[in-house]
Parts: C-alpha cells; sequence; structure tokens
C-alpha cells in the first residue's frame, strides 16, 4: 500500500472540486418508519400547500417559523405535525425495536464548510490518537492504523496525515511502526498501570499543538485507538473555523440533576453560560480546526487536571470525566466552539456496535461495548469484548466470524433485545474489518 501520509494536502482550489462533488445532503433528513421523542407542535400556515407525500411536510416545516421537526402519517395522508424538538440533535426512534409506521425528518441548523479560508495550511485531514504505550493500546493501534492507510488511499480522501502522540516517559514498541510523537508525561505511573490511563491525554494534546506536526493538515481528526475505518470520511466534514463536526453522546449531560454537583465546578455559570447550552460531545471523535483545537487544548487540560484532583469530578463523572472536562473548556474560550453533532443514521463520523443497527452515512466504528450473542435457546453462539482480546501488538488475532444469519434463531444480544438483521450486518462488517487490517498486519502491510 502506498505511503499516504508522504502526500500533500489540497490547495484551495482541488479542495472545493473535491467538496463541491460530494453528492448533497438530504437537508429534510428523511427517515421511513420512524418518529422523535416528545416533540412540541407548532402553528403552521397550510395555506397554498398541498400534502399527498411525506416530502412535503418538510417543505411545510421549511416555511413554518422556528420549525425544527416533520412527521407524515400514511393513515393520515393529507396532514402534517410540525414542530420544535429538546435539542437540534435528538436521535430518531427508528427500526424493527420501535415499529414505527410513521416518516419523520429533522432540519439541523446550517453550519457553514471550510472553504480554504486557512491559506497557510493545506486542506486536509490529519488523524491524531493518543495512547500510553501499554500493550491493550498498542494492539488496537495496529489495528486501527491499518484501516486508516486503506481509508486514506481512497480517491479524493480528505485523510493526509497520522500521529499516534505517546504520552509516556520512555519510548515504545510501536515508535518504527506507527508515526509517534512522544510527550513526557506529568503522571509517569500511567507508563504501566495507573486508575485513569488518559489522564495525560489532553495536556499531551496542548503540547504537541505547539509543534510543526501539528500544522500538516488544516484538520485534525481527533480519534481513539479501538476505532476502525469504514471508509475515508466525507469532505462535509470538514467546517469552517470555530464549528467542529462531532458526535452527540447521550450520557455526557452536563444540566442532568445528578451531574450537577460536578459540572459547576468545571464549568462557570457567570462566564460561560448556561449548563444546558454545553454542548453533550466528547473530545473524541471531533473533526475539528487545528487552530481551534490549539485554543481549546490547554483549557481542557487544565480542567482535565483538575478533575484529577478532585474527588467529587471523579465520583460523579467517572471513566468520561475528560469527554466533560472537553465539553467545558469549548464553552469557555472565546469565541465558544460551537458543533455539528447529527445522530446515527446521518452521523458521518462514526457510529458504536452493537448498539447502532446501521451503518448509514459513518466513517469509523467504535467497538467501546462488547457484544455476545446468544440464540433462542439461551446458548452462546458468538462474542467479541476488545477487554478479552488474546492477540499483541506483534501477534495479532482474527475475531472468530459470526454464525450465518437465521432468523429462526431469534438471535439476541446480552440486554435480551432480538438483534435486527441491519444490526447483525453492521457487527459483520466490523468483524470484516478487523480480520482484513490483522491478514494486512501480518503479510507485512502494517
Amino acid at each position: 500500500m502506498d505511503d499516504i501520509s508522504s502526500r500533500d494536502g489540497y490547495d484551495a482550489e482541488e479542495w472545493r472540486r473535491i467538496r463541491d462533488a460530494e453528492t448533497p445532503e438530504d437537508e429534510c433528513h428523511e427517515l421511513p418508519q420512524s418518529d422523535y421523542w416528545g416533540p412540541q407542535p407548532l402553528t403552521q400556515s397550510v395555506e397554498g400547500v398541498s400534502i399527498t407525500v411525506a416530502r412535503d411536510c418538510c417543505e411545510l416545516c421549511k416555511k413554518t417559523a422556528k420549525c425544527q421537526f416533520w412527521r407524515h402519517d400514511p393513515a393520515k395522508p393529507n396532514e402534517c405535525f410540525t414542530g420544535t424538538l429538546i435539542n437540534d440533535y435528538l436521535p430518531p426512534m427508528y427500526g424493527e425495536e420501535h415499529n414505527r409506521k410513521t416518516t419523520s425528518g429533522v432540519l439541523y441548523p446550517k453550519k457553514s464548510r471550510y472553504d480554504a479560508e486557512s491559506t497557510e495550511l493545506k486542506t486536509c485531514v490529519h488523524t491524531m490518537i493518543t495512547s500510553n504505550g501499554s500493550p491493550y493500546m498498542n494492539w488496537q493501534t495496529r489495528v486501527f492504523y491499518q484501516t486508516w492507510k486503506k481509508a486514506a488511499s481512497e480517491k479524493d480522501s480528505v485523510l493526509r496525515h497520522f500521529t499516534r502522540i505517546l504520552h509516556r516517559s520512555t519510548d515504545d514498541s510501536l515508535m518504527d511502526l506507527v508515526p509517534t510523537w512522544r510527550a513526557d508525561p506529568t503522571h509517569v505511573e500511567c507508563d504501566n498501570s495507573c486508575d485513569y490511563a488518559v489522564k495525560d491525554r489532553a495536556r499531551a494534546i496542548a503540547e504537541w499543538m505547539k509543534s510543526d506536526d501539528s500544522r500538516r493538515c488544516s484538520h485534525i481528526l481527533m480519534a481513539e485507538t479501538d476505532y476502525l475505518f469504514i471508509r475515508s470520511p466525507p469532505p462535509s466534514v470538514l467546517l469552517a473555523k470555530g464549528i467542529s463536526y462531532g458526535f452527540l453522546f447521550g450520557y455526557i449531560v452536563p444540566s442532568y440533576p445528578d451531574a450537577k454537583e460536578a459540572s459547576v465546578l468545571l464549568h462557570d455559570v457567570s462566564k460561560d453560560g448556561p449548563l444546558k447550552d454545553v454542548y453533550q460531545t466528547g473530545n473524541a471523535p471531533q473533526c475539528i480546526h487545528r487552530d481551534d483545537l490549539e485554543r481549546v487544548a490547554p483549557v481542557w487540560a487544565d480542567k482535565v487536571e483538575f478533575g484529577e484532583s478532585n474527588e467529587v469530578v471523579k465520583r460523579v463523572f467517572g471513566w468520561v470525566r475528560d469527554m466533560y472536562a472537553w465539553s467545558f473548556a469549548a464553552a469557555a474560550v472565546r469565541p465558544k466552539l460551537e458543533f455539528e453533532l447529527p445522530p446515527v443514521p446521518f452521523q458521518k463520523l462514526m457510529i458504536q456496535p452493537p448498539a447502532d443497527i446501521a451503518i448509514g452515512q459513518s466513517s469509523v466504528m467504535h467497538y467501546t461495548w462488547g457484544a455476545i450473542i446468544s440464540n433462542k435457546e439461551d446458548h452462546e453462539v458468538w462474542r467479541f469484548d476488545k477487554r478479552e482480546y488474546l492477540g499483541s501488538w506483534d501477534s495479532l488475532k482474527k475475531i472468530e466470524p459470526l454464525p450465518p444469519w437465521d432468523a429462526e434463531q431469534e438471535f439476541k444480544l446480552q440486554d435480551k433485545k432480538r438483534i435486527q438483521k441491519s444490526q447483525y450486518e453492521v457487527l459483520d462488517k466490523m468483524v470484516e474489518i478487523f480480520n482484513e487490517a490483522v491478514d494486512a498486519v501480518v503479510a507485512g502491510d502494517g
């Protein structure tokens, strides 16, 4: 495979050609057999509007002040529901589990795309991960890097460079295998084993942002070692300065009653606004202009370090405390960092199998959740959990293939919910991508 990382990014004219060639997004985000939770109705004017198909409801929503959400019910073909949602990027209810009969959609806020305005930087995406060099993270890194190389080799890919930031006091075994920039850690104990292995991540990224290596592309994709590239991300994840394309995490809720005790320690409401306005996101995945990351990273690092010294933050936020710190840091800089956070299946960066039932428009998989599949007799027929993986960085092992799909077997996950066929196909694709990467590494391509 070619060394993609030796290629330059795109000049302004070439970038605009690639960007403008992308298939336009469906601004209605029409999704059959779907609905959204808790929409509030709006008064609508149907004068001059003829409702015959679901799409007409989207057009009505566009003409209705403050409308975000539309729904068409085939049982009432000449009517529409239009309204507002509790947030701009509420995930839809769709698939067999929800069994909705309606077609619905959402009008997301319009965010400015990148127009190569940073003339001193080539337009491209520099993928960046962090690691403490542990064996657990190193086998994941080798697999992810191999999938990055394949995605980056696609025609007109926005992916150009890859860096692993190693926050460790010494070099490790991957230094010559994966492009690496090492930062001296604040918490040396995490070289081996500590209570929170990523506590040096934010500070290491802040240090890296001062280096020439961080200036190789206009944008940086903050990723994690346990990702797999499905394909190269589309040009539309590169947004204008001041806006980052990320992922909405349902468990990051700064204003939630159980979170407030810690939230107010990391977020100054009087200066940075109400907790309800803090974005529900985290540091990865984010496709962010490198200048924005440069200004957010030091603030993020300070908040992470404060959290490590505060028992309330550690108790309330637990293993996602650096994700919360990222969201609060984004609200603390000026101008505040904005985000585009569309949900699956409209999300263009990440899905998380087995929770997500379709690949949709996503570009990477995050295999953080383990999956255990049983049949109708409660016999386990397949499982994969990264915490149980028996391979190592220098002896990668494939994941066992899934059993063939058989609806009569009534496959279910460990939560006892039936697996939908599309959900099975996501897991099957995950295994395919993972094993293909292992084969390439073993063959000497990684």
